[in-house]
């Protein structure tokens, strides 16, 4: 009988032992989680505005000859500051130069852009390209189709 009570106070003792090591355990991952700063990415937002600052019922009828304007705008969530250029790019034609800049981490950039279409054709595809830190490919892009119209019937 007295095995059996000897065997018991040791398995108490283990499982105590289990137990305080899981809560200690549990502690420390929490204590990590907390502490750890997040890692939420590097990475840039590039976005259009209409006129009132939505992203949302941008220019879809406009003339040949008259000018659009747009607001454009950047987050830069990068670790290190970073330079940006902008063109726009009407039906494929050469890209225009709209802006050059630098952002610091978490800085934003927002700025009313025109451009004029020249010819009158439907769904005309206008592109914003973003190029990062002087790379030759856009980095980011996004665009509007537009329907332009002739003056003169």
């Amino acid at each position: 009988m007295q095995s059996i009570h000897i065997h018991k106070k040791l398995t108490d003792k283990i499982l105590s032992i289990v137990l305080l090591t899981l809560i200690a355990c549990a502690i420390g991952g929490l204590a990590f989680a907390v502490i750890t700063p997040k890692d939420r990415g590097e990475f840039t937002e590039f976005y259009v505005l209409n006129e009132y600052g939505e992203a949302t019922d941008y220019p879809e009828e406009v003339y040949a000859g008259d000018t659009v304007s747009v607001t454009l705008g950047i987050t830069s969530h990068e670790a290190t500051t970073s330079s940006y250029r902008i063109t726009i790019s009407i039906g494929g034609e050469k890209d225009s130069l709209v802006s050059a800049l630098s952002l610091e981490p978490e800085e934003k950039w927002q700025e009313t852009v025109s451009f004029v279409p020249e010819r009158a054709t439907s769904e005309e595809k206008v592109e914003f390209l973003l190029y990062k830190n002087g790379q030759t490919e856009p980095y980011c892009k996004t665009h509007l189709w537009l329907n332009i119209k002739s003056r003169t019937p």
